[in-house]
């Protein structure tokens, strides 16, 4: 993620997502939906070798605040659901955001 570009805030009804930052800084937000408006709880700045876990409907945005790139990896893990044709599943999904 070049300097100066974000994800914008969002959030997953069901699913858990951890981020390792790889390398740069970066400013990661998190906030809870009251009354269809967003809250923000927390505004924390994120390095190289940080590791966080973001729990579902948590709402989190992220922006690179510095003059290098920021390399992240995004573990998200869809919880078990079921699918009446393949019973009982769960998958992972692993992005670069380089």
């Amino acid at each position: 993620m070049a300097k100066g570009q974000f994800i914008p805030a969002h959030y997953h009804k069901e699913d858990i997502e951890t981020y390792f930052i790889l390398e740069g800084q970066g400013i990661v937000s998190t906030g809870t939906i009251e009354d269809e408006d967003v809250v923000w709880n927390t505004e924390k700045e994120v390095n190289t070798g940080d590791c966080f876990t973001i729990y579902p409907r948590e709402v989190h945005g992220f922006k690179n605040i510095s003059e290098k790139t920021l390399r992240i990896i995004d573990i998200i893990k869809i919880l078990p659901k079921f699918h009446p044709t393949w019973g009982f599943y769960s998958f992972v999904i692993i992005n670069f955001v380089i």
